[in-house]
C-alpha cells in the first residue's frame, strides 16, 4: 500500500506541478534559480540534507500537493512525505535541464479517485503534453 500509495500521489503530483510551473514562468524561473544556486554551492550535486534548504521548491511541492487534497497531516496520506522527497528529486533534475512551455490546448484535470490530466475535447483519457525544451550548458 505503501508504494503504491507514495507513487500515485507522486506521479499526478510532478503531472500538476509540471503543468503549473509551464504556465507560471516566473515561478519556473525563481525555482530553477534555487536549484542552481544549490547546484552550484555543493558541486553539482544536492544531498537529501540539502533538499531540505530549499524553501522555494518546499513550498512548490506543498502547495501543490494540497490543491490536490493530500494536504491533512502526516495520518492524511501515507506516501506524503515519501512523495515529497521523491517530488523534490524529480523537480530538481527536471528543472535544471529543461524549460517547461504548454502545450497549445487547454488542460483539464480530472478531480476524481486518482487526479489525472486530460487535453480539453479530447477523449477522457489522461495524458499531459507540454513543451520542453533543452537548456544549454554555458560552460
Amino acid at each position: 500500500t505503501f508504494t503504491f500509495a507514495a507513487t500515485d500521489t507522486t506521479s499526478n503530483a510532478l503531472s500538476r506541478t509540471l503543468h503549473l510551473l509551464a504556465l507560471n514562468q516566473t515561478i519556473q524561473h525563481q525555482l530553477r534559480a534555487e536549484v542552481t544556486e544549490a547546484l552550484n554551492k555543493h558541486a553539482g550535486e544536492i544531498t537529501y540534507d540539502d533538499l531540505h534548504t530549499l524553501p522555494f521548491m518546499d513550498a512548490i511541492c506543498r502547495e501543490t500537493l494540497r490543491l490536490m487534497t493530500f494536504w491533512g497531516g502526516g495520518r492524511a496520506c501515507i506516501g506524503f512525505k515519501f512523495s515529497q522527497l521523491e517530488m523534490k528529486v524529480i523537480l530538481t533534475t527536471l528543472i535544471e535541464h529543461f524549460h517547461f512551455y504548454p502545450y497549445e490546448k487547454e488542460i483539464v484535470w480530472q478531480m476524481t479517485d486518482i487526479t489525472t490530466p486530460t487535453v480539453k475535447g479530447s477523449p477522457e483519457l489522461p495524458q499531459l503534453p507540454l513543451r520542453m525544451e533543452l537548456i544549454e550548458n554555458e560552460a
